[in-house]
């Protein structure tokens, strides 16, 4: 089990943290940290690093037998203002993210497609993890790009980002390799008229070219990721750990917040889905499902707010009642200030009884939640995809206002069309979107299911509004 502790590069005061502060986090039962490198801090200019204070960590941790992974955020929002994120020899000349207008974002965001700002990033986190793979310490690296799950960022004025001219470009690039060269068979199937593709700019949302221009940022995610995640399993390995952040959101139709495109990738490359924030069980309960469904290792974290204790009720209550869907889950805190975790050490102890408890237990069901995260053509088909606040209805799990669970399970469109569920486990689906939103291929296996017994609850069903838990 990993108990781990987030650590920021340097502390509240601008200071590096001593050596008692990192044996304060053992003395709260921690066993690992995630480390923060913050990129301008470290590379201060072109290929020039400082690795001193890294190098001070590294050996406080090993004497500790604490261990590192080491993490990499590639904006200055995604690092909590840390305004050496983005390194400013860059960050000031570089290509910034803009929305179609021109409009950068606040704070700046390097763009997604600007091939020199990518290269120095790939640079930087070559570097660092090749001085620090052979640490005996040394656990893994948490990686992203762009704004994190927001991956083109949070839009300017309402509109979206991802319209930088670097990403203008690749986008043309990619229609010119999609319709092979030929304007006319784009012309054909875009119902236009154009003479090059040098013509194409990206859409505003659900306008013009705006469902090909996502399939282009999906095509684009994949792309870089793949490249990231090589280039890092290149260099420590198959056994060391490579973690990907997702910041508890799945409901932003601007960004691609579609949780299967990342899972997909972490399939492939063994990596850790790291989820924020695990004390929301029902989210929780999603992608610990998302991740049995694609075999991938999914990490918990937590982050506390210092106020009463009501709020480590809260997270040993999620313990208790997620546990039974999160086992084989770890866990670490998101940390601001030692002082807010007073009973740490206990909380980790009673986790783990917990854990120990009932590992290797899953509960089986004969409900199934059918739910759906591919791209929607409208506004309002994107709502019902990607919207988390029905994730589960409230019917099935809304007891005294605490999260209480009757057994369930969630499944994708996705997932059935990949063939990673075997509907005959269920006798109730629940849809959780709109039945015409759903591909005619998995409604066809779905009607198979409905021939052989199965009970399909419409979507926005009376059962749910009125509380489906008490009538099965």
């Amino acid at each position: 089990m990993i108990w781990s502790a987030h650590v920021p590069y340097l502390g509240p005061n601008g200071e590096p943290h001593d050596f008692k502060y990192f044996m304060s986090i053992k003395e709260l039962g921690f066993n690992t940290v995630f480390l923060t490198v913050s990129w301008g801090a470290v590379e201060y200019g072109p290929n020039e690093y400082d690795f001193h204070v890294l190098d001070q960590y590294m050996n406080y941790t090993k004497a500790l037998g604490l261990k590192v992974i080491l993490v990499f955020f590639y904006s200055v929002q995604a690092a909590g203002g840390d305004f050496n994120a983005t390194p400013p020899w860059l960050l000031n000349n570089g290509e910034p993210e803009v929305n179609i207008l021109g409009q950068s974002q606040n704070p700046p965001a390097l763009a997604w497609w600007n091939e020199t700002d990518r290269q120095y990033y790939f640079n930087f986190i070559k570097t660092v993890v090749s001085r620090y793979v052979n640490y005996s310490n040394f656990l893994g690296v948490l990686v992203n790009y762009g704004w994190l799950d927001d991956d083109w960022g949070p839009s300017v004025d309402n509109s979206p980002v991802g319209y930088a001219k670097s990403d203008v470009i690749v986008f043309r690039n990619w229609l010119m390799h999609i319709y092979h060269d030929n304007i006319t068979l784009l012309n054909d199937q875009w119902g236009t008229n154009y003479s090059s593709f040098n013509q194409i700019m990206p859409s505003l949302p659900f306008t013009g070219n705006w469902r090909y221009f996502q399939e282009f940022r999906v095509w684009g995610i994949n792309e870089t990721y793949s490249q990231l995640f090589s280039m890092i399993r290149s260099i420590i390995g198959p056994n060391k750990m490579i973690l990907l952040y997702w910041g508890g959101a799945i409901d932003d139709v601007y960004a691609l917040q579609l949780p299967e495109i990342y899972f997909q990738l972490a399939k492939v490359y063994n990596v850790t889905i790291v989820l924020d924030d695990a004390d929301h069980t029902a989210f929780a309960v999603f992608f610990s499902q998302l991740a049995k469904a694609y075999n991938v290792h999914l990490m918990m974290e937590w982050t506390p707010v210092p106020s009463a204790g009501s709020y480590y009720g809260k997270y040993l209550s999620h313990l208790i009642l997620g546990y039974p869907w999160l086992v084989g889950s770890d866990y670490y805190v998101f940390i601001r200030s030692l002082s807010w975790f007073y009973p740490t050490a206990q909380l980790n102890t009673m986790a783990s009884e917990i854990y120990e408890l009932i590992n290797g237990t899953y509960p089986s069901s004969k409900v199934a939640l059918l739910y759906m995260t591919m791209l929607g053509d409208t506004y309002d088909d994107w709502r019902y995809l990607v919207s988390e606040l029905s994730l589960i209805p409230k019917g099935l799990f809304n007891v005294n206002n605490e999260y209480a669970y009757y057994p369930f399970n969630i499944i994708t469109v996705n997932e059935l069309a990949l063939g990673l569920v075997n509907l005959s486990d269920y006798k109730y689906i629940i849809l959780m979107v709109p039945e015409k939103l759903i591909p005619s291929s998995v409604r066809s296996i779905i009607n198979q299911w409905i021939s052989k017994g199965g009970v399909l609850i419409p979507f926005n069903s009376n059962w749910l509004r009125n509380g489906l838990g008490g009538v099965l």
